[in-house]
């Protein structure tokens, strides 16, 4: 018996990240996934403060306040990680960063 495969409708995936670049746990889990979806004919694109070279440059957007060293971001991750309660004052920056991210 033959497989039955359902025509979907191509979908737009996004990847936002500090940095998709090197061989760290995000960049390899991203391109895992991103190889998966195109497999199925997806488009997949990307933002973030740090590329590597394989990426597709017309599907890429790479904005440095995006990027994990940026002070901001060290920041927000330091009010993030390794600590049980987040102060207010971080819960106040996320959207705030997020909104500066998108007037790119």
């Amino acid at each position: 018996m033959g497989e039955a495969r359902i025509r979907q409708k191509t979908k737009n995936i996004g990847f936002v990240s500090t940095r998709l670049a090197g061989t760290d746990g995000v960049s390899l889990e991203t391109a895992k996934w991103a190889s998966i979806f195109e497999g199925e004919g997806h488009l997949c694109f990307y933002l973030a403060g740090e590329f590597d070279k394989d990426k597709p440059h017309e599907r890429s957007l790479l904005i440095e306040e995006a990027h994990f060293q940026y002070p901001a971001i060290e920041e927000i991750s330091r009010g993030c990680f390794g600590v049980t309660v987040r102060d207010a004052s971080i819960t106040k920056k996320i959207p705030q960063m997020k909104n500066e991210l998108k007037k790119h």
